[in-house]
């Protein structure tokens, strides 16, 4: 068996960690300066690069997980793990990595026993398992596993290696995990040592990601190169990760970096195209801060390629492979990994492919795919701005796509988005408020029949406004209405129908009823006076039950069917007293106009809960512009009903003439009022009595005259 740290037992580890750990500050500061100095290059430009846009096609970094050996019981003792994971970078196109793990195993009983491991399936084609130097067959067991059998004699020991080989592949970002948690399945207090060998041919600027960070430089007896150790004594981590650029790509980087840096300004584009690619990998596999770094590289790269460029040849040709790259690049991020899109990254690369397109001839190749990331660009911003509800933004989407080289191939199509675009804008006007500036934009689409509530639910009139004189003789009612501006012509209608079936009527044809429209000005609304007069003793009910059942006439028809006053008098010597009351309660027009409005709320609701499927996902374009309008329509006419209720009042004014003055009472109320009575009382000289009185005070007086002559 291997010395764990290079000597002969575990018992130097302590005083090797001291003089390791002196190795490692050196060591550490010649890498943080060469870090720094890649990074001082990569934002100067002077990183790796080539001409193209296209990110390199770099391998997905997922990981290469190497495999462990676990017991199927866990009665042998694994009493030492030693694994080095080597990375073989003498061919820089075809590197490998190798795994040589150690399991030192203890049979303490005194019996020997027969030992049954399994292996992940399938094994790297060069993989060999033995037990002091003997190879065991390897069978399938458990399925996905691999599994082997052999015995340990009581009170001794075997080394069981794990040696397997692989080639890294064309992997440009490499990521490699070591499941160390996975022995945690064998028995006993087991001492573990992993080294890490990524070999002269993986400098130590190309390590990315080392994990965990317990570890410590290797000494000389184990590499002498610049290696990584992890001792650990009992408790173990998850798993050991090393992630690396591959030597092929970072030979790449260094070469081009060397062109760069020598005034090859086409250097700049390779270093790009590279960096994308890395940053790409980073992502596939998930690994955002590595993601990061790189994509900031290629976009550091690129603008100093364009910098450099423009100051010896600023012909949009000499730079277009560079916008090229750009859009490439900001293509990567333009979809977000929830599957929405990024406008700002959209923006991005929709600009520089048609930077791009101004140096590019109609013959290139590369043309068509500049074309059409400019088109996807545009039509994705515009998406994103037709679902923010950005209509301005939308429309000058459309204005670019038009003007864009796909645009003539789409004609129909915009016409189309636009004419949508300008519904939704409307549909947006209806949902604030602003009802007169939707109707000029899409009036067709908004008095669509089919989007309307049903005729019945639409109000005729938008406020009444109806004074009424009761006296004793008479009752007259002055009702101006103003109708509904939407409706004016079946308010009209409704008008001079309800008026004629009056003046035909048997019970109401003898009662005064005239109609007549009141002059406005020119954007006035149009309204109505409807003038009845009842002669004494009559009441409004014949009138009140021959009005139409609509909810548009109930106000007319509460104070009609209550009209009839009720009137009392009493004498007394030569005064007379007249009472009268008139009761006034119109909260069943307000609580019916109230259900209407309230009616037409909750179909709103519905309708909009229809823009979205049953699985919660958004209805199409077209049903759910619909359904909106819809919803707002049935929403205009609620307000229109509530407004009714709030507009329209009643003046109901009692008198009683005669006396030495006129006795009158003025009431002036909305359907929201309580319910009053109004009562006038009035106390005046009886013309009867008083002549009778008067006739015998003067008989009286002529009597006694007539006495006081003769007595004379």
């Amino acid at each position: 068996m291997r010395p764990l740290a290079g000597g002969d037992t575990w018992a130097p580890v302590h005083r090797r960690r001291l003089i390791a750990e002196a190795r490692r500050w050196g060591q550490l500061s010649i890498m943080l300066c060469s870090m720094l100095l890649a990074i001082v290059l990569a934002v100067s430009g002077a990183v790796p690069g080539a001409y193209g846009a296209t990110p390199r096609q770099v391998e997905s970094a997922s990981a290469i997980t190497l495999p462990t050996v676990t017991p199927v019981d866990n009665s042998v003792e694994l009493h030492t793990h030693i694994a080095t994971i080597t990375v073989d970078a003498t061919i820089a196109d075809a590197p490998t990595l190798n795994l040589v793990a150690e399991y030192d195993l203890r049979n303490e009983g005194s019996e020997a026993m027969t030992v049954a491991v399994r292996l992940p399936a399938p094994l790297p084609p060069q993989s060999e398992l033995s037990v002091d130097g003997v190879p065991l067959t390897l069978e399938s067991a458990d399925g996905d596993q691999l599994g082997a059998t052999f015995s340990i004699p009581a009170g001794e020991q075997v080394e069981m290696v794990l040696d397997t080989t692989q080639p890294l592949g064309p992997r440009g970002l490499a990521s490699v995990l070591y499941p160390v948690a996975t022995l945690r399945a064998w028995s006993g207090q087991r001492s573990t040592r992993i080294d890490l060998l990524p070999g002269s041919g993986l400098p130590q600027e190309s390590w990315l990601t080392v994990a965990p960070d317990s570890w410590e430089y290797a000494p000389p007896a184990v590499a002498t190169t610049p290696a990584m150790e992890w001792l650990y004594e009992g408790e173990l981590p998850d798993a050991i990760r090393f992630v690396f650029v591959a030597p092929a790509t970072w030979a790449a980087i260094q070469a081009a970096q060397s062109s760069a840096n020598s005034g090859a300004v086409n250097a700049y584009a390779e270093l790009g195209q590279l960096y994308a690619g890395l940053a790409v990998a980073a992502a596939q596999a998930g690994n955002a801060p590595i993601d990061e770094r790189f994509f900031g590289q290629a976009l550091a790269a690129y603008t100093e390629g364009i910098r450099r460029v423009e100051a010896t040849d600023p012909a949009p040709a000499a730079v277009a492979p560079y916008h090229a790259g750009l859009a490439s690049l900001y293509r990567t991020r333009a979809i977000r990994a929830d599957g929405t899109t990024d406008p700002i990254y959209v923006e991005l690369m929709a600009a520089e492919a048609g930077a791009a397109l101004q140096g590019t001839m109609a013959d290139e190749l590369r043309r068509p795919e500049l074309e059409s990331w400019q088109a996807e660009g545009l039509r994705l911003l515009l998406s994103d701005a037709r679902r923010r509800g950005d209509i301005p933004g939308a429309l000058a989407l459309i204005d670019r796509v038009a003007a864009s080289p796909a645009g003539g191939a789409s004609a129909d199509f915009l016409a189309q988005e636009r004419n949508a675009l300008i519904v939704q804008q409307a549909v947006q006007l209806l949902e604030q408020g602003d009802r007169d500036t939707a109707l000029a934009l899409a009036g067709a689409s908004i008095t669509d029949p089919a989007l309307q509530p049903p005729d019945d639910r639409l109000s005729l009139f938008a406020r009444w406004t109806i004074s009424t004189t009761v006296t004793n003789r008479s009752i007259e009612l002055v009702a101006d209405i103003i109708v509904n501006d939407e409706r004016a012509a079946d308010a009209a209608a409704a008008l001079e129908s309800t008026t004629a079936n009056w003046r035909q009527n048997e019970a109401t044809r003898s009662i005064e009823i005239s109609l007549a429209e009141l002059p406005g000005g020119q954007d006035g609304p149009t309204a109505y006076r409807l003038t009845i007069r009842l002669p004494a003793g009559a009441t409004g009910v014949a009138l009140a039950e021959a009005l139409p059942v609509r909810a548009d006439w109930v106000l007319l028809r509460v104070l009609l069917g209550q009209l009839g006053p009720k009137i009392e008098s009493a004498s007394r010597l030569v005064w007379e007293q007249v009472h009268m009351t008139q009761p006034i309660d119109l909260r069943s027009a307000g609580e019916q106009w109230a259900i209407m409005a309230s009616d037409l709320e909750t179909q709103a609701n519905s309708l909009e809960a229809q823009i979205t499927t049953g699985n919660g996902e958004t209805a199409t374009l077209p049903a759910a512009q619909e359904a909106r309008i819809r919803a707002a329509n049935y929403r205009h006419a609620a307000q229109q009903w509530r407004a009714l209720a709030n507009d329209s009042q009643v003046f109901v004014g009692l008198t009683i003439p005669g006396g030495l003055s006129n006795a009158a009472r003025a009431w002036l109320g909305t359907v929201a009022n309580p319910p009053q009575t109004l009562d006038v009382q009035v106390e005046t000289l009886s013309a009867g009595r008083l002549l009778l009185v008067t006739l015998i005070a003067g008989m009286a007086l002529f009597g006694l005259a007539v006495l006081l002559w003769r007595l004379l």
